[in-house]
């Protein structure tokens, strides 16, 4: 999206700097006196180009992030998800600095870094403890409404997870307890 709305504008910068060259040729046709040339259109284009090369360099973190957060959640293992966010971040901090220094790459490299210092909770939740009911009781802590089948590692993300920590954390103490009592109960 960011990078089809820069192309358009770089193409009507592009219209607009060539009606400039044409006003000048013009000019010097009809032999009227012109004002110095402005390179505000040249300077917004190089601009244009600059923003380009960061949203190309940072499309594929940002892939890589959104094939992340649409695994499902039954199926995956965080181990992974970890992994793959280490890799991520390793990969955002080899670009060069010019692309580093832009907010595009920034957002996205603090929003990774969010997912990695919250993936203790999230490992937390794939403990055999918590049953189907004490699913219910997250999702609706989170307000998510799709069915758990559906539950992607993007929707727990979105619906803010790791800054309910507290409340997540309590129902995983609920779940590990009520698990002990099951096992000391069967013995």
């Amino acid at each position: 999206e960011a990078l089809s709305l820069l192309a358009k504008f770089e193409f009507n910068l592009k219209k607009a700097s060539k009606h400039q060259e044409n006003l000048v040729k013009a000019k010097d046709a009809l032999g009227l006196e012109h004002t110095a040339q402005s390179n505000a259109i040249t300077e917004c284009l190089e601009e244009v180009a600059d923003l380009k090369e960061v949203w190309e360099a940072v499309m594929k973190p940002y892939d890589e992030l959104r094939d992340i957060k649409e695994m499902l959640w039954s199926g995956v293992v965080m181990r992974k998800v970890r992994r793959n966010l280490d890799d991520l971040l390793a990969e955002m901090r080899s670009l060069p600095n010019r692309i580093r220094q832009y907010d595009a790459f920034t957002h996205l490299h603090d929003e990774v870094k969010g997912y990695i210092s919250g993936h203790s909770l999230m490992a937390d939740l794939k403990t055999e403890a918590l049953k189907e009911r004490h699913w219910k009781t997250v999702m609706q802590r989170l307000a998510i409404t799709c069915p758990f089948a559906e539950l992607t590692v993007g929707v727990l993300w979105e619906k803010g997870i790791l800054s309910k920590r507290k409340e997540i954390n309590e129902i995983l103490t609920v779940a590990q307890g009520e698990m002990a009592l099951e096992v000391f109960l069967g013995q």
